[in-house]
């Protein structure tokens, strides 16, 4: 009975080194692969089956397109979104262009 005992306390503590060995290593992964990011461009689109803005349907019946495209270096971030109806209906066109600046992970104004 003694010898349970024994093993299931070197199970708990082997457990929770474990545990405890596997979350350092995250940290040090994630901190390895930010730093390495200096400047990068994204470019996307979207193809959605209606252009809603606050509630307000301004695509009409179309579908609309939103392509993007941002450039980031550092704490600043400038780019470019745009919104085309599909459909013949103009009211769902936007373009419009944005900077960013994000001196903090959790901070940022555009």
């Amino acid at each position: 009975m003694h010898t349970i005992l024994k093993s299931k306390i070197r199970l708990k503590h082997f457990l929770i080194l474990t545990c405890l060995l596997f979350t350092f290593t995250g940290y040090a992964q994630e901190e390895g692969a930010e730093e390495k990011k200096t400047s990068n461009w994204d470019l996307g689109a979207s193809f959605q089956s209606r252009y809603i803005w606050r509630g307000i349907n301004l695509g009409g019946n179309s579908a609309s397109i939103q392509p993007s495209i941002s450039y980031t270096t550092g704490i600043f971030t400038i780019g470019a979104w745009s919104a085309y109806s599909v459909g013949s209906d103009q009211l769902g066109q936007e373009a419009d262009l944005y900077m960013t600046i994000s001196p903090l992970d959790f901070l940022s104004f555009t």
